[in-house]
């Protein structure tokens, strides 16, 4: 069986119910997906991520956290690659469109996907579209910091801190 992508749910799930047995799931394997997030935040559809990756909250927040520890340096790293080689600038919008569409963040993947078509159709990248991209980055960097702080499974001193509501 071969899947394509963008991933479609209901065909992965026809394909791995075909291909893998059930087992038990112990009940602390349920705990990280207790947790709730917001359905609502700026550059993201969270709800469309959700059901993308079989509503596991556990798992979706530390996609997104490592995208938030991989987004901290984005800005500076593609000024750098938008004036090296432009094989290395298309690689890194490519990755950051793919990485973006897994996360929910679409209108992120839709800009660095015209980045990536002028790249490859002209061989570089029109200074609109350039500072789009960088306004999207700055978007999706400033809510995944905003929610990662909300959702801290606890704080300094240990203390659980209260999920964010679904909303």
């Amino acid at each position: 069986d071969y899947l394509t992508k963008p991933i479609d749910p209901d065909e992965l799930y026809a394909v791995l119910v075909k291909w893998v047995r059930p087992r038990r799931v112990a009940a602390a394997d349920t705990a990280s997906n207790v947790l709730t997030l917001p359905m609502a935040l700026p550059g993201f559809d969270m709800a469309r991520a959700m059901a993308n990756l079989g509503n596991d909250a556990g798992f979706y927040r530390d996609l997104l956290a490592r995208c938030q520890q991989d987004y901290v340096d984005l800005p500076q790293r593609l000024r750098q690659a938008a004036q090296g080689d432009p094989a290395d600038f298309m690689r890194m919008v490519h990755s950051i469109k793919g990485v973006a569409g897994s996360v929910g963040a679409f209108d992120l993947a839709a800009v660095a996907g015209e980045v990536e078509m002028q790249l490859r159709q002209q061989g570089r990248c029109d200074v609109p579209v350039l500072e789009s991209l960088s306004q999207a980055v700055q978007v999706v960097r400033q809510s995944l910091q905003a929610l990662l702080l909300a959702v801290e499974p606890a704080d300094a001193a240990g203390t659980p801190q209260a999920p964010v509501s679904a909303g």
